[in-house]
């Protein structure tokens, strides 16, 4: 257990310094009795190759069945996807032209981090991403905040949020039919803020976020911001609720949270639709978590899942189906450096069920896990590489290693 008042950036409440050593022995009782997680059911893994190019960063619209993304010339891609089928319309992903000077890939790895995210409005799903100032170098100091809104006709319409300050790296609200969506983002320094994308007034920078180049994912079906920060020797998870402006810390059991991932907090089905929190510990365990009864206090660890590989878990991601939330994942195994393996997990410990999705009889680096459900049920979509392709061992992410964008399916049911 952490000391609960030692934390770096962040002040806590004394309510919570004060229920941190009891939590110790709760947290101890809820643990210890965890099953296993086991592979779900007969299934055989099967990937199924959707586009033979090499798309970096594809972020999916699940409403309007396309995919977004931003190629090697700076070009910002719409890609359409059949519904029917999960496949792509077009095997090369560029099914429509949404800014012929937008970002590149080589921004995306040396400046902002992330390529362009999707954000839910009132009209629609709309896309928002990084943009620089015409004729400049392509540096932090000349990235600004851009707006993609699609038109009736197939277009879109872009525009820069701001043209005077310095913002980059955009993650949008997943709230659909919201009317005051929302974007977190940082500035060249690494500063982190906050505004809603109609009202630049909205603004205000999160000064308890360490200030690290990736901004923070909010809460899908809440008001708020998860995060990681320091207490102690650990990283612990934050909640904070951006309309009281309450900040406080939900985790204080052992394991460090996040170090290569971030939190995420959803509505779950099968609790109510209660808000549910997960995070990835000592870089191996998926554990979720549950508000305690009455809603005050540090939020009660309910479901863990490591790997039978002793994998370390990357690149995680919830999702709702059918009235169950899932998590899918990418996983590094030793002696390997990136990830192989494509996963699969609920989040009831009573009947825990962990799948592997991709086929292990090829040895192949997939990264980036992605989710389209089509008619037919989930798929999940990643770039596929062959390491035996690379002149430098070691390193499979080389343009001849791509072998393309592939899929696999996950085994659960059709929509209901």
């Amino acid at each position: 257990m952490t000391n609960s008042s030692q934390v770096s950036g962040v002040t806590l409440s004394p309510r919570l310094r004060r229920r941190a050593a009891s939590f110790c022995a709760l947290v101890v009782a809820v643990v210890a009795p965890w099953p296993t997680a086991v592979q779900a059911g007969d299934f055989t893994p099967s990937e199924t190759l959707v586009s033979p190019l090499k798309i970096v960063d594809a972020e999916y619209s699940q409403s309007r069945a396309e995919f977004a993304w931003a190629d090697s010339a700076g070009r910002l891609w719409v890609g359409k996807i059949d519904p029917a089928t999960g496949l792509f319309v077009k095997p090369h992903g560029k099914s429509v032209l949404v800014d012929a000077d937008a970002l590149s890939l080589g921004d995306i790895k040396q400046t902002t981090g992330t390529g362009p995210e999707w954000i839910k409005t009132a009209a629609g799903d709309q896309i928002v991403y990084t943009k620089f100032l015409a004729g400049l170098p392509h540096t932090p100091e000349n990235a600004r905040i851009a707006l993609a809104q699609p038109g009736a006709t197939g277009n879109w319409a872009v525009g820069f949020l701001d043209t005077q300050r310095t913002r980059m790296g955009p993650y949008g609200s997943e709230d659909p039919g919201d009317t005051a969506p929302r974007i977190t983002y940082v500035d060249e320094f690494g500063n982190h803020y906050l505004r809603e994308i109609g009202n630049p007034a909205s603004e205000q920078i999160l000064p308890f976020i360490r200030t690290v180049p990736l901004a923070v994912r909010q809460a899908r079906g809440d008001r708020s911001l998860v995060f990681t920060a320091q207490v102690g020797d650990l990283f612990q998870v934050f909640r904070y609720q951006i309309d009281t402006q309450a900040l406080d810390q939900l985790t204080f059991d052992d394991g460090g949270k996040d170090r290569a991932t971030v939190p995420w907090m959803w509505r779950a089905p099968e609790f109510g639709n209660e808000l549910v929190l997960m995070t990835i510990v000592n870089y191996v365990e998926l554990r979720i978590y549950r508000a305690p009864a009455g809603g005050a206090g540090p939020w009660v660890p309910i479901y863990s899942a490591t790997l039978p590989t002793g994998g370390k878990i990357g690149s995680p991601e919830p999702f709702t189906y059918n009235g169950k939330s899932f998590v899918y994942f990418d996983s590094t195994v030793e002696p390997n450096r990136y990830p192989t393996q494509v996963w699969l997990s609920n989040i009831v410990a009573t009947s825990p069920a962990l799948r592997l999705l991709s086929d292990d009889t090829q040895f192949r680096a997939r990264i980036d896990p992605e989710l389209f459900i089509s008619r037919k049920g989930p798929y999940i979509y990643f770039n596929r590489y062959d390491p035996s392709k690379s002149p430098l061992p070691g390193s499979p992410f080389c343009d001849a290693c791509s072998e393309g964008v592939y899929r696999v399916f996950t085994g659960l049911p059709p929509p209901r």
